[in-house]
């Protein structure tokens, strides 16, 4: 797949979290997670932060994006809530309430993601 279509998907999984957050807000979070993943993927396939042919490596990225941006924190926290909620669809290891945050959470960050100069250069909303 190439950057484009790893967005394309990204807006897919996008869609189908906001369908699921109002039945199910576990399977929501994996989608976030997903979307995450995606957008992480595209604007690492267009830029070359980690070499074609080498495992990903989510955080790498995001500390690349914060260091060109100056983001520090608020990504690499966006990139924990994320994790977490992809830790619970697997495990079921955080309240409603701190998984309606972890949700919040992972929306501003892919919000932020998407928002960021090298997504733009790759699909203008």
């Amino acid at each position: 797949m190439n950057a484009q279509e790893h967005l394309d998907v990204a807006r897919q999984f996008r869609e189908i979290s906001r369908q699921l957050a109002q039945r199910n807000q576990t399977a929501a979070g994996e989608m976030l997670w997903g979307v995450a993943h995606r957008i992480i993927q595209a604007i690492n396939i267009q830029y070359g932060i980690i070499p074609a042919g080498r495992p990903l490596r989510r955080g790498t990225v995001v500390r690349h994006l914060d260091t060109q941006h100056l983001t520090t924190p608020r990504l690499e926290d966006g990139l924990g809530a994320v994790g977490r909620l992809h830790g619970h669809f697997y495990n079921s290891n955080l309240t409603e309430e701190r998984l309606a945050v972890n949700i919040q959470e992972a929306e501003t960050f892919i919000s932020d993601l998407i928002n960021l100069p090298e997504t733009l250069a790759i699909a203008p909303a």
